[in-house]
């Protein structure tokens, strides 16, 4: 896609990450101009985020771990994630529609039952 790219604009093309797309946008022209660095998350379908140390472009982090602790006591350790123990199974539009899914199917009641879709939700 990029070589294809850049024969048909004669421009140099990249191809990055949303996150950390996003990470050096806001670094170089929005909410973290002039910061030596930053972390920039990105909330949607998925979780992600991008990082910048010392004006440079760091790296991503795709899974934030989520204690085991908190999954045993909250009865959550059986989530049919890809990524267990991630936060991204929490906060995510996927998360979200999985566990509602999940707690639909045991018989959990809830006044949403009736009108709640995944299209609705991602």
């Amino acid at each position: 896609m990029v070589s294809i790219l850049h024969r048909l604009t004669d421009l140099p093309v990249y191809l990055e990450n949303d996150a950390n797309a996003a990470a050096i946008g806001e670094h170089w022209m929005g909410a973290g101009q002039g910061s030596r660095n930053l972390l920039c998350v990105t909330l949607g379908t998925g979780l992600g985020s991008g990082f910048i140390f010392n004006d440079t472009y760091g790296m991503e982090a795709t899974t934030w771990p989520v204690s085991w602790a908190y999954h045993a006591l909250s009865g959550r350790a059986s989530l049919q994630m890809r990524k267990k123990g991630c936060l991204e199974a929490y906060v995510s539009a996927t998360g979200i529609v999985t566990r509602t899914e999940m707690a639909l199917r045991a018989g959990r009641h809830s006044s949403l039952a009736g009108y709640l879709n995944r299209p609705m939700i991602l």
